[in-house]
């Protein structure tokens, strides 16, 4: 239902705001494809599982 998709989501932007500090720590350039195709892939699952 709504809580659980909201829960998801709030969850994947908490990881990917995790990633991307870390790539700026690391210091090479984030690859804004990478993050694009991830965060399309988590949308598909996330279709498929409802």
């Amino acid at each position: 239902s709504d809580f659980s998709v909201t829960e998801s989501e709030r969850s994947f932007k908490d990881k990917k705001k995790f990633f991307e500090s870390g790539f700026k720590d690391s210091g090479p350039k984030p690859k804004p494809r990478q993050f694009k195709y991830i965060n399309e892939h988590e949308l598909l699952q996330m279709k498929q599982e409802e």
